[in-house]
């Protein structure tokens, strides 16, 4: 799976993003540990996605991860405050 250009294998990752004005960068990390405190001190990166800053004039209250499908496209999409993230998401074979 390819998300924000960052090819992933099937798994379980943490996800952190580096906001920027016009592009985001996305990145994911691994680990085996399942307590918050050994995540943060385990963690390993493996890839780095980008998504699209769209501004919304339109204050968004909750931050929020939905999933976006248009016709063959797809996306994860961020948002929170004045701001929109785009992510795209395609299946690699």
């Amino acid at each position: 799976m390819s998300v924000g250009g960052a090819r992933l294998a099937p798994g379980r990752y943490v996800v952190l993003t580096m906001p920027r004005v016009e592009q985001w960068a996305i990145v994911f990390h691994t680990t085996p540990e399942t307590e918050p405190t050994q995540i943060a001190k385990s963690l390993t990166k493996v890839a780095t996605g980008t998504g699209r800053v769209e501004r919304v004039a339109q204050p968004i209250e909750q931050f929020t991860i939905r999933a976006l499908v248009q016709g063959a496209e797809a996306a994860f999409v961020l948002e929170w405050g004045t701001w929109r993230i785009h992510v795209p998401v395609t299946v690699q074979e």
